[in-house]
C-alpha cells in the first residue's frame, strides 16, 4: 500500500479538504460580487403607492404585539437585531447594513408606510418582502409590536 500517495485514505481527505477550501474561497468572491452589484445596479422605478394613508386595522392590545413579537423574533430580529438597532447576527455581512427601526428615520414612517416595507422589501438592500411569506395580519401585527416595543 503507497505511503501518503493519493490513493491513501490520508491523501484523499487532504484532497477533498483542499477542494472545499478552494470552494469556500468561490463562493465568498461569489457573494461579494453579487453584494456589489446590487448596490451598484439602479434600482428600477417604483410607482407611488398610497401607503402613507394605510392604516393599521388591528388594536394595539397585549395579544397582537405579543403575536408581532413572536413574528419579529422568528424572522427579523437576525438581520435587525433583538432590539431593532440593526445590529443582528447578520447585520455585519449585510450592505447595506440593516435599518436601525429606533432610529428618527424609521419614527418618522406611518404604520402603512412600514407595512408597505415589509410587505415588499427594499430594493438594493437584504429586506425581502415578506408579502408571500406572512399573511396581512401578520404583517400589521408586526407594524403594531415595532411600534410598541422596538420604538417605545
Amino acid at each position: 500500500m503507497p505511503v501518503g500517495g493519493m490513493g491513501t485514505v490520508r491523501g484523499r481527505r487532504v484532497v477533498v479538504a483542499a477542494v472545499a477550501v478552494a470552494l469556500a474561497v468561490l463562493m465568498v468572491g461569489a457573494a461579494r460580487a453579487v453584494a456589489r452589484w446590487v448596490v451598484e445596479t439602479p434600482a428600477p422605478a417604483v410607482a407611488a403607492q398610497p401607503s402613507a394613508e394605510l392604516a393599521n386595522p388591528l388594536p394595539p392590545d397585549a395579544e397582537t404585539v405579543a403575536l408581532g413579537r413572536r413574528i419579529y423574533l422568528q424572522n427579523c430580529a437576525f438581520c435587525h437585531g433583538p432590539g431593532g438597532q440593526g445590529n443582528g447576527r447578520a447585520a455585519p455581512g449585510l450592505i447595506p447594513p440593516p435599518e436601525d427601526l429606533t432610529s428618527v428615520g424609521a419614527r418618522r414612517l406611518t404604520d402603512g408606510q412600514l407595512y408597505m416595507l415589509i410587505s415588499a422589501g427594499v430594493p438594493k438592500t437584504a429586506m425581502p418582502a415578506w408579502e408571500k411569506v406572512l399573511n396581512s395580519g401578520q404583517r400589521w401585527a408586526l407594524v403594531t409590536f415595532i411600534r410598541a416595543e422596538i420604538q417605545k
